[in-house]
């Protein structure tokens, strides 16, 4: 159910984030979602570590071997902060590129590669949040981990990319990502130190 729900805030997110960029030109609509096509790419590799921790997590917590489940927390950790890491720098220096795959437009092409930037910038901090609702849900925790996943797509960015899109333009909406995500991280290190009691 949270993986879920999760799935369905993310869709909505996205659809009311689209509607305070179309005011702003197509072209930014049309960055949006080639910069989260990119950013699904990278993160694909991200939610493998996540979920494939879950029943490694969920064995050992089982048996009640909690040194395990911290080592197999921290390495998850380690594995999805590297590779965000290099998601990040590919992202910096080949932005152009990336998107010029996906389009030919100037237009959007300028505005994704600032999106781009600006939304790679939350990258490797996502990774903890990410890490810690996989971790949780291994842990038979669904609902802490709904609650991270609601950080991240709805409670924070929606009003966050709302009020700084009226002072920044749609810069204000690629803000509103890293934003969130350090927000929902530090509430996910803070769930995840009382749940496993490092």
């Amino acid at each position: 159910i949270p993986s879920s729900v999760t799935n369905f805030m993310q869709t909505f997110g996205m659809a009311l984030l689209n509607n305070y960029l179309v005011i702003y030109g197509n072209d930014k609509v049309a960055a949006m979602g080639i910069t989260q096509k990119v950013y699904g790419i990278v993160t694909l590799v991200l939610v493998g570590f996540a979920f494939g921790a879950q029943p490694l997590i969920g064995y050992n917590y089982g048996a009640k071997e909690h040194e395990r489940v911290k080592k197999i927390f921290f390495t998850s950790l380690l594995l999805a902060v590297s590779i965000m890491f290099i998601g990040t720098c590919i992202c910096w220096l080949f932005a152009n590129d990336l998107m010029h795959l996906f389009t030919q437009n100037s237009e959007t092409i300028r505005a994704g590669s600032s999106a781009l930037h600006i939304i790679s910038s939350g990258f490797v901090i996502s990774s903890i949040s990410v890490i810690v609702c996989g971790v949780l849900e291994g842990l038979g925790k669904g609902n802490p981990s709904l609650v991270i996943s609601a950080l991240r797509y709805i409670i924070v960015i929606i009003p966050v990319s709302y009020v700084l899109s009226r002072f920044l333009g749609a810069s204000g909406v690629w803000h509103a990502f890293w934003i969130s995500e350090t927000i929902a991280s530090l509430i996910s290190i803070m769930i995840i130190r009382k749940t496993i009691k490092f």
